[in-house]
């Protein structure tokens, strides 16, 4: 029997916009409450098409096109003088990427193929009177375009072992570009970080290769799934470059050589129809094999990543009482992680446990939602980063985040 193969098209274009103030109030010393303004400005639009089919040998197939461009303005200022801001500065995006995907299944096999060509462009527009008045000689300054192109293929299998086991296993390679953000360690081009802005191979895509190996359980009352899995990088993106004066961040850099390797399990339990419980758990040992921090000659081997923990663990229990209430408990554990990369023992991010609760009522179409968190009222902290806490031009001490205390609040949600 010869092949017939029956195509279906869909296209679609796209815009959208997005624009807002974000206020930000400080002492200036005197008493006076200082009102800085970080407005952000965008538009983006494209086009996305794609063709799918099957043909008669049971290969569906699948390919497309998508166009994207993205512009933003970045702006600082004071307010109440919004219409002139001290500072502006525009970026420009484009990708193009095409598309393949194919499978089959034979049996209790399937098999599936994906291949993704991406070409992404990146282009920034300084504002040259900012750089100006802090030094920067801007004579004939323009910032070199970024371009990147990525191959990314995916294969996978996957076996039916029985009616409640699947086995599977998945090997892919994927490159990404740097984001803005990876490239100013900051939210505005300065003298700070003008040398990695003019440099396109300052910070280089980062490529991945991820293999992945796991099982699907399915039972009446449970469902898992387990997967181990290894992603070997290549000039991996991350936060390991030199803090820069302008705030809480720092410059990135490309790591040559690192690996993150671990265990997942996302579970559903229903015991009985009133409860149910779900929990998603990882265990996770990321290395890098060699790190030389800026201005030394001294080299780390075999350490650990920045704010990556070992241990996540969700666990979340509901109880419907009936079709009007129903009651939720939920905790979240996050172990130890390190605030840089030299691993000093000084400068880490303390593990926390935090647990929250919710009341549900329902009625008609309505729902009123009540959300207790951080029940033990837990003083903890998801993001930081090494200090210069006694000012003497070395990082000495660990700064945080610190997150919300007990707190409660209400959702109404009336539908007609």
């Amino acid at each position: 029997m010869e092949s017939e193969l029956l195509w279906s098209l869909s296209s679609s274009l796209y815009y959208g916009s997005a624009g807002g103030d974000f206020p930000y109030g400080f002492d200036d010393g005197t008493g006076n409450i200082v009102q800085l303004n970080f407005p952000l400005y965008n538009d983006h639009y494209g086009l996305m098409t794609s063709v799918s089919g099957e043909t008669a040998s049971g290969w569906k197939l699948h390919a497309g096109l998508h166009g994207y461009i993205f512009k933003r303005k970045n702006e600082e200022g004071f307010l109440p003088d919004k219409d002139n801001p001290y500072y502006s500065d525009r970026t420009n995006k484009g990708e193009i990427s095409l598309f393949g995907k194919a499978s089959k299944n034979w049996g209790p096999w399937s098999v599936y193929m994906d291949l993704q060509v991406r070409r992404v462009a990146m282009e920034f527009e300084p504002d040259l009177a900012y750089l100006e008045n802090q030094g920067v000689p801007t004579n004939g300054l323009v910032v070199p375009d970024r371009t990147w192109t990525f191959v990314n293929p995916k294969v996978g299998m996957h076996y039916k072992v029985s009616k409640a086991t699947s086995l599977f296993i998945s090997l892919g390679h994927s490159g990404r570009e740097p984001t803005r953000s990876d490239i100013l360690g900051s939210t505005v081009i300065s003298a700070y970080n003008i040398d990695v802005v003019m440099d396109p191979e300052a910070v280089r895509a980062e490529y991945v290769t991820d293999l992945e190996l796991g099982t699907d359980l399915t039972f009446d009352k449970f469902k898992a799934m387990i997967n181990l899995f290894y992603m070997d990088f290549k000039d991996e993106i991350a936060p390991t470059g030199e803090f820069i004066t302008e705030g809480f961040v720092q410059l990135r850099q490309n790591i040559p050589d690192s690996y993150r390797a671990g265990l997942e399990v996302d579970w559903n339990w229903t015991p009985i129809n009133k409860l149910r419980f779900q929990g998603q758990s990882t265990y996770m040992k990321s290395k890098v094999k060699t790190f030389t921090p800026g201005g030394t000659n001294e080299t780390y081997e075999d350490i650990e990543h920045i704010l990556t923990p070992e241990w996540l663990m969700n666990l979340r229990g509901v109880y419907q009482l009936n079709k009007y209430l129903s009651f939720g408990l939920s905790g979240r554990y996050v172990s130890e992680s390190f605030l840089e990369l030299t691993n000093q023992e000084s400068l880490t991010m303390p593990g926390f446990f935090v647990a929250n609760a919710h009341v549900t009522l329902n009625w008609k179409a309505h729902q009123l939602d009540f959300r207790f968190n951080n029940l033990f009222d837990e003083l903890y902290y998801t993001n930081g980063a090494p200090l210069d806490v006694d000012f003497d031009g070395q990082l000495d001490g660990p700064g945080y985040m610190v997150q919300a205390p007990r707190h409660f609040f209400a959702t109404l949600r009336l539908n007609f």
